[in-house]
């Protein structure tokens, strides 16, 4: 079927247009409607990627997440900048809560920087963490004074943390809600950004994929062209009904696409025709959408 249509009639269905689009969807893997309204979609930037260039027109979500990179104190002892030719964390954090549709709300989670744990020990990690996401809301504020309090973190497979933190050993810190929000807001969720075969796993809030490399194209292996979003998606959403990488139950597998500077990269302006399309084409129960750089 040609993808321009099949995008369509994911449209329609999704808009309950009609009992013949529902069906002809539930031939396919009973995908239900609301499917193609993403219960979160997260941001992560980068350094080629400092702020929020992506369309959201198109694209709905029952939450917005931005993850920024934490910033460094600044030599003056007050608030602090950007890490790394990155953009101070306020900065970035507002660019994307400046694009979401009209009433929507931005919630923040803290992505570390390198060396955020240097000399940190395991039994440590927790406070570690709790400690570094205080500064992190302090940081913000310097840039987004309202911005909202810090209710997760974002750890990256590939950074380089410091002293015994990784993904694996952060993760049994935060287990349980054992890390607060900053102003005793409650508990930070906790996440990770690696491979996707890491989203079957369900010991975490959410498990973002890193969908942006040849092999995660199906069945081409290569990468799509970047202005091509139906296809971008669609690849990826057939590479993950191939890998069996979503739980049939307790999900948090959210891939993640990749922006410019991804070794298969994404147009800022293609976001919908690739939600679209991988929301037709993933199996049930992806718990999000991605987005990096």
């Amino acid at each position: 079927m040609d993808r321009r249509i099949s995008t369509c009639l994911l449209l329609l269905a999704t808009l309950g247009c009609g009992g013949a689009g529902d069906a002809s969807r539930g031939a396919v893997g009973a995908r239900e409607p609301h499917d193609a309204i993403w219960p979160a979609l997260y941001w992560v930037n980068s350094n080629s990627g400092p702020t929020f260039y992506w369309s959201l027109d198109g694209v709905s979500a029952a939450a917005w997440i931005a993850a920024p990179m934490n910033g460094t104190p600044a030599e003056d002892g007050t608030g602090c900048v950007g890490f790394g030719g990155s953009v101070a964390p306020g900065v970035a954090a507002r660019s994307m809560a400046q694009a979401l549709p009209p009433g929507a709300e931005l919630r923040l989670w803290m992505q570390p920087k390198d060396l955020e744990f240097d000399g940190v020990s395991v039994a440590d990690l927790g406070s570690a963490a709790a400690q570094r996401l205080t500064a992190f809301q302090a940081c913000v504020a310097q840039d987004w004074p309202a911005a909202p309090v810090v209710s997760g973190f974002l750890c990256v497979r590939e950074q380089r943390l410091g002293g015994d933190a990784n993904c694996d050993t952060l993760a049994a810190a935060f287990a349980g809600g054992a890390v607060p929000a900053p102003s005793g807001g409650g508990s930070v969720a906790y996440g990770i950004l690696g491979a996707p075969g890491d989203m079957n796993r369900t010991d975490v809030a959410a498990a973002l994929g890193e969908m942006y490399e040849p092999p995660y194209f199906a069945p081409s292996g290569a990468c799509p062209a970047s202005s091509d979003g139906a296809s971008y998606g669609g690849e990826i959403g057939a590479w993950i009904a191939s890998a069996d990488v979503v739980p049939a139950s307790g999900s948090v597998a959210v891939p993640a696409f990749g922006g410019p500077s991804a070794t298969c990269p994404l147009d800022h302006d293609q976001l919908a025709p690739a939600a679209a399309a991988l929301a037709e084409d993933a199996p049930p129960g992806l718990a999000g959408l991605a987005v990096w750089g």
